[in-house]
């Protein structure tokens, strides 16, 4: 979508996660923590700026702990296609995620007054060693971090630590305003899963830039298609999800 950018980053998961992420939420504000478990929960959270979009300025979005950020009150655990959601809807992991009590996990707000970052450290549902960590930038003005220069409405998606989840069906990555979905690039709908395994290996396996301009480029250093998926991010057909309680 032209006027808009996007940026996907992904790195094999290391002992301290945080290292892999653009920002690193060490002192930021704790919206969800393990003092008790979190499922299916969301909480509205302002920028502090004006963030430009297709369908103008907004200036926050609801943290949901299932990956994403959106307009519209989404709690769901049940990742559909882009081109499903409604208003503003940023999903750099859009899955069925859970905290559970005692076990350090957390998401995490990080904000100046020119980008906005949340910090998903969260487990799947169902299984606690199954754990992820990701994180969404969205910039309000002109910044540069670790060597690259991001302009205001550019988002940033960082994946740190990936574990495996051989339960696990699909996730959601991508953006969407309105009528507009921007997915992960090479899923039309913005599902990853077992049907498309090179968009794990190859998109998310290194450094994607969408340009304000519509084309793409890629910069960083790919992983090798083995070395990602040992990441352990299994996506197998969404038709079998079923979560149960």
């Amino acid at each position: 979508m032209k006027g808009f950018v996007i940026s996907l980053l992904a790195v094999a998961a290391v002992s301290s996660a945080s290292a892999d992420l653009l920002i690193d939420p060490t002192g930021g504000t704790v919206l969800f923590d393990s003092t008790e478990n979190h499922d299916d929960q969301i909480v509205f959270r302002n920028f502090g700026f004006n963030f430009p979009t297709s369908t103008g300025n907004i200036t926050g979005l609801n943290v949901s702990i299932n990956g994403n950020l959106n307009s519209n009150g989404d709690w769901s655990y049940y990742n559909e296609a882009l081109s499903r959601t409604t208003g503003t809807f940023i999903a750099p992991l859009w899955d069925d995620h859970y905290i559970f009590k005692g076990s350090g996990e957390s998401i995490v707000e990080t904000k100046t007054a020119d980008y906005y970052a949340v910090t998903w450290d969260v487990a799947h549902y169902g299984n606690a060693l199954a754990r992820q960590t990701f994180q969404a930038v969205l910039f309000g003005a002109s910044t540069t971090l670790k060597g690259v220069t991001y302009s205001a409405g550019d988002v940033v998606f960082a994946y740190g630590m990936l574990t495996p989840n051989a339960s696990d069906t699909s996730a959601t990555v991508g953006t969407s305003f309105g009528t507009d979905p921007t997915p992960v690039p090479g899923s039309a709908s913005g599902i990853i899963s077992t049907s498309n395994p090179s968009l794990i290996s190859d998109n998310l396996g290194d450094y994607i830039v969408y340009n304000q301009d519509g084309h793409t480029y890629r910069a960083g250093v790919v992983p090798e298609p083995s070395a990602f998926l040992a990441l352990g991010f299994p996506m197998l057909a969404l038709a079998f999800r079923r979560k149960r309680k």
